[in-house]
């Protein structure tokens, strides 16, 4: 009997600690292979230079500086991890919402989303 404890004790354990969490996924459709410089940029350009940008607000979301700024020692992004990035906390309002006065419409935090999930590339 103490063997049957024992056995369906440590069943349970690894069980327990083999389980992920099922994070949030946005709504609406998601975009495939999300490029950096051509769908990225342009959030930042329409909605973050103006505050966001070189000897500003950090992280600099210009053109220019923007990948190195989010990705450095996953400052801002941690590629793969759109759930553990600040960038995509702030966006979608887990925190002081980015940008100010309204949150970005949400085919743009898909578009963020993606790009995190699918590695942060500098694409």
């Amino acid at each position: 009997m103490k063997r049957v404890l024992k056995v369906l004790s440590v069943s349970i354990l690894i069980f327990l600690f083999s389980c992920t969490k099922d994070y949030y996924t946005p709504p609406g459709n998601m975009p495939e292979n999300v490029s950096f410089s051509s769908s990225v940029i342009p959030i930042f350009n329409n909605n973050c230079v103006s505050c966001h940008n070189s000897g500003s607000t950090e992280p600099d979301l210009t053109p220019d500086n923007a990948y190195a700024d989010l990705t450095a020692n996953n400052a801002y992004v941690v590629p793969g991890k759109p759930e553990d990035s600040k960038l995509y906390h702030r966006i979608t309002g887990q925190g002081s919402l980015m940008p100010p006065g309204g949150s970005l419409p949400q085919n743009d935090i898909n578009i963020i989303y993606v790009w995190i999930k699918e590695g942060a590339l500098n694409n």
